[in-house]
């Protein structure tokens, strides 16, 4: 008797660590409950069915929540390393900004801006990512992954909107502009945005779209983008839109598989001195040369 209570003791326990074993890793939802913002803060999270926080890794879920009434924010800063699986920005909340000045982020997916109906109305969700600097990097795990999806969402209005001023953005498969009546927009101000391809499914390139103003933007020559989206204005180039695929001429020596554009910051027409500076000693040659006149 006493071995057969033993023996289903010991299965029960084995069933028990074996269920935990197989058991989905716990979301995290960001809740900003120190108002300090920091990604870096346990306290900012709160881990689905548990009663304690704790700072996300890379087998976790991250959600918005918007627990405090308050929009979301969120700071990655140099220094951090900020894991984590799929990164579902704005999903229940009206607006959420994620800033990252440094650092490392790596995630499966990005979705910025997902509402399938629901909170909030449509029309109302607003999601805005900053890379001020550090490295973004979007992992695919062999099956599913390695993307940014912007705008995301089946609610007309809906919109997503990523600033890159500095860093690196790579992508190990796609940048997926928008989808269905939402609206997205990237704009590359500075540092290498690095993907496979670029992939829409928005009729309207004025609701989902690439606007270079400085930077370097590289693809894979694999695929139809060239071909598709770019004559159809899907990518501006200080906001003028870009339909000749020869603009993608970037020389990557190194990866010959792969195309780019890279723009360059215009010229300071007022450094007479080709330093790149405009300083006294600029002001010392128009000086020097004040009212003369000559043939040349």
């Amino acid at each position: 008797m006493k071995k057969t209570s033993v023996f289903f003791l010991f299965l029960i326990i084995s069933l028990g660590i074996s269920m935990t074993a197989n058991a989905a890793p716990p979301r995290f939802f960001w809740i900003d409950r120190t108002l300090n913002h920091l990604w870096a803060d346990p306290d900012n999270w709160n881990i689905e069915a548990n009663p304690y926080y704790g700072v996300p890794t890379a087998i976790n879920e991250v959600r918005t929540y918007n627990a405090n009434g308050l929009p979301d924010y969120i700071l990655i800063q140099e220094g951090d390393t900020a894991l984590c699986q799929d990164l579902i920005l704005g999903e229940d909340v009206r607006s959420t900004t994620l800033r990252i000045d440094g650092g490392y982020l790596q995630f499966r997916n990005m979705f910025v801006g997902l509402n399938w109906g629901g909170d909030p109305p449509a029309g109302q969700s607003y999601v805005e990512v900053i890379i001020n600097g550090g490295t973004v990097y979007s992992k695919f795990d062999g099956s599913f992954g390695g993307k940014i999806m912007g705008g995301y969402s089946d609610n007309t209005g809906s919109s997503g909107h990523i600033v890159q001023n500095g860093g690196e953005v790579i992508l190990e498969s796609a940048l997926e502009l928008a989808a269905y009546g939402s609206k997205f927009l990237y704009e590359l101000k500075g540092g290498v945005f690095d993907a496979k391809w670029v992939n829409t499914l928005q009729e309207d390139p004025y609701s989902a779209k690439i606007d270079i103003t400085y930077g370097t933007l590289v693809l894979d020559t694999v695929g139809n983008f060239l071909n598709d989206l770019v004559p159809y204005g899907y990518i501006s180039v200080n906001g003028t839109v870009v339909t000749d695929p020869n603009m993608f001429n970037y020389d990557l020596d190194t990866y010959p598989t792969r195309v780019g554009i890279k723009v360059k910051n215009p010229p300071l027409h007022a450094d007479l001195n080709n330093d790149k500076v405009i300083d006294l000693s600029d002001f010392a040659i128009l000086a020097g040369e004040w009212l003369e006149s000559r043939e040349y």
